[in-house]
Formats: C-alpha cells, structure tokens, sequence
C-alpha cells in the first residue's frame, strides 16, 4: 500500500491553503467577500483580486504574497493526461470562512495583459491535451522567432 496522499485530498489541502493564505491577508471586519481570478497559460500567470466591502462596495487588493505559487500547485496538481490543465479559477472567500473555487479548462481567460500564442504553446507542451480537448480558439503553432 502506498503512503502517497490521494489525488483529491491534495486538491483539497490545496484549496484549503489558499483560502487560508486569503482569509489571513484580510481584516477580521469591514469586508463580505473577496473575489480572485487566476489565469495561466505557459509562463504567464495573473491574478485579479478584489474585496467587496459591508456596503457592497468593491476595490482591488493585492493578493497575498505566496498565493501565486499555492495556485501554480493546485493547477500542475489538477492538470491530467489528455485533459491538460485549466486555463483560469475564479476564487471566492466568504468573510465566514465559507470558500469556493470555480475551474475553466475551454474558454479564452480575460487578461488584463493577454499571453502570446507562444505562451499557448508551451503550456500545451507541459500540460498535453487531446486533439478533441483543445479549444478552438487555442493557438496551434508557434510563429517562428527571430533567428530561427
């Protein structure tokens, strides 16, 4: 029998520390909800992180530092054979602890500074998909580089 942690339990673990990373990073009052978007293709990542406040009001935060590389794990975690891994997460963390992640492995994620194809690419390369589990929007090829 292997001692190795299930698959879905470091997932979990996974989820769970980054909501803990969030939840400790915010004040205990004055806030409802914090919402995050993460999105990677390749060598390229982003997050998009606000806080809603009492009055429904909402303002763009900084994440906390190390959560970057918790959801840069749980990605390589969740990716898989055939599937590859997913594009974006929306991340949301209820001032009651509650938290909830969403997972989008087909759409075009909306960047703020959007990727190469290269970028594209190489994330394929390191998370293979089947012919039939790549988008149609997702780039095929890499344009050739100078010098090449």
């Amino acid at each position: 029998m292997s001692d190795e942690t299930p698959h879905l339990v470091r997932v979990g673990e996974l989820q769970e520390a980054a909501a803990k990373l969030i939840l400790t990073s915010l004040p205990s009052d004055g806030w409802q909800r914090y919402e995050l978007a993460y999105m990677e293709a390749g060598p390229v990542g982003e997050i998009v992180s606000e806080v809603e406040d009492d009055a429904g009001g909402k303002t763009r935060v900084p994440p906390p530092k190390t959560l970057n590389n918790v959801l840069k794990r749980l990605r390589a975690e969740m990716a898989s054979p055939g599937k590859g891994a997913w594009l974006s997460t929306h991340v949301t963390v209820e001032r009651s602890g509650d938290y909830n992640f969403s997972y989008n492995y087909d759409e075009r994620p909306q960047w703020r500074f959007a990727p190469t194809d290269e970028a594209y690419i190489d994330d394929l390369q390191q998370y293979p998909r089947s012919p039939q589990s790549i988008p149609d929007w997702y780039p095929r090829s890499a344009r050739p580089r100078r010098g090449d």
